[in-house]
């Protein structure tokens, strides 16, 4: 049994945990996101599913309406559907382009904004000056801005040398969160 060009290998990890190696395997097969692990005899350890390909029109009316009013007559090139295991509920994340960029937006079936990639130009200023100074002698690697304890925060990943670190700061540059090794 062949699966074609419905399957497409998205990214292959490699892990090492106390000496140990694991492989992670994203994959897509159709319209489903697939997560696989195996150990380094190729025996397959976990596989979970991460998200479905929906139609837009699948969409709760309030997240639509939100992802719609986002796109604001950009184009919307996919729309996930994942179970948020933190909120036990769907969550739909969307990928969209403007003239600008392209970047992927996270709603509840509600409709409330949860995530949104932005870029350094998007911050206010005291959140734009903390992740500045936090990354000083490094580089700021990807950047959200999400709702945390239903306030909007800004979340950098910051890579310095070889050390990798997550910090929240709010509108204001105060550090909500800092998750470092």
């Amino acid at each position: 049994m062949g699966f074609g060009k419905e399957l497409k290998i998205l990214q292959v990890e490699e892990n090492i945990d106390e000496g140990v190696a694991t492989y992670e395997i994203d994959l897509l097969l159709a319209d489903t996101y697939h997560e696989v692990e195996f150990d380094a005899e190729g025996n397959m350890i976990d596989a979970e599913i991460e998200a479905w390909i929906v139609p837009l029109t699948s969409v709760p009316e309030l997240a639509r309406m939100a992802i719609e009013d986002e796109a604001s007559g950009a184009a919307i090139l996919e729309v996930r559907m994942e179970i948020e295991e933190d909120l036990g509920d769907y969550v739909y994340e969307a990928d969209i382009r403007n003239a600008k960029r392209t970047y992927a937006l996270r709603i509840h079936g509600d409709g409330t904004l949860i995530e949104r990639d932005i870029t350094l130009d998007m911050l206010p200023p005291g959140a734009y000056w903390a992740l500045v100074r936090a990354a000083q002698g490094g580089w700021i690697v990807e950047l959200d801005e999400e709702l945390h304890d239903g306030k909007l925060s800004y979340e950098a990943n910051i890579v310095i040398g070889r050390v990798q670190f997550e910090i929240s700061v709010d509108a204001d540059g105060n550090v909500v969160e800092l998750d470092y090794p």
